[in-house]
């Protein structure tokens, strides 16, 4: 059964997220590779946390270790499946890194549309199973907006070998199939998404494949027997309804934030991001131990 936490938004936050509006308005609906890199690289570094280039099961990717970490994620990140890389995400990925005490190989999986579906998910389930076949095990799986649909599309994958430890989306996407319409809804208040921006993502990516394909869409795919899976979530974002289908399917433990936008986690400067990163490393740690 599916626990859902609801956390108000604060009056800092309120704030923060007014400036935030203001200066990411240029990109909304308009992020290319280089500007969702940049955006990205506007995350600060983790004190403490090493960096290092690597290739795992035929993937090449970064590390962001921390000191004194058990035990591995694999970090799966977000871009529409046609942007984003490892060396951009590495701060963002650190402070998850950090907070779960862990350390954290982020892959760069193959992009649309020079490769579609499936490449994206062939890749992280390669690197998957490079890290758990060595001894970087045992492993979670952790991803944001695409890399989140990935995330919980790998983990059904895998339910019957070499299940994850545990699974972490933020802000995923679940339904590559959903309809404008059903979209628009939270499209106003999404600080960098827009319907038509995501439905452009989507038709990239399968290019004419099934959208009710479980490993494309997670919202589809089996979910009994799971490893335990956390899912954060804004309900100021366009995908805010990703997270709440897919949580109706599942038994997964859900945190809605009021007022977020997606992938809220990665602005550090708020308060709800701080906490969201927190509650996702103590998550992790408990599951590790178990």
């Amino acid at each position: 059964m599916t626990k859902t936490t609801v956390h108000p938004l604060t009056a800092a936050d309120a704030h923060t997220l007014a400036a935030l509006r203001a200066r990411r308005s240029p990109l909304k609906g308009k992020l290319t590779r280089a500007s969702f890199d940049a955006l990205m690289e506007e995350v600060p570094d983790v004190p403490g946390i090493q960096y290092s280039d690597d290739i795992v099961g035929g993937v090449g990717g970064v590390w962001c270790r921390p000191q004194h970490a058990d035990g591995t994620i694999l970090f799966l990140h977000g871009g529409a499946y046609m942007a984003g890389t490892a060396h951009a995400y590495r701060h963002f990925v650190g402070h998850v890194a950090a907070a779960a005490k862990m350390n954290a190989f982020v892959p760069d999986y193959r992009l649309a549309p020079e490769h579609r579906f499936p490449a994206a998910l062939d890749d992280a389930h390669a690197a998957y199973v490079g890290l758990a076949s060595g001894k970087e095990s045992p492993v979670a799986i952790v991803g944001d907006s695409a890399g989140g649909g990935l995330t919980l599309a790998l983990a059904s994958d895998l339910r019957d070998a070499r299940a994850p430890l545990a699974a972490v989306a933020l802000s995923p996407v679940t339904d590559l199939g959903q309809s404008l319409d059903s979209l628009s809804r939270t499209a106003e208040l999404d600080l960098l998404l827009t319907a038509e921006s995501v439905a452009h993502a989507a038709r990239t990516y399968l290019k004419g494949h099934d959208p009710r394909d479980p490993r494309a869409s997670a919202v589809y795919a089996e979910t009994s027997a799971l490893p335990p899976v956390l899912l954060h979530v804004g309900t100021s974002e366009l995908l805010l309804d990703d997270s709440r289908r897919y949580a109706a399917r599942a038994e997964v433990t859900l945190h809605e934030w009021e007022g977020m936008p997606h992938v809220f986690l990665s602005d550090i400067e708020l308060e709800a991001a701080r906490e969201a990163i927190e509650i996702t490393g103590a998550f992790l740690r408990d599951a590790i131990s178990r």
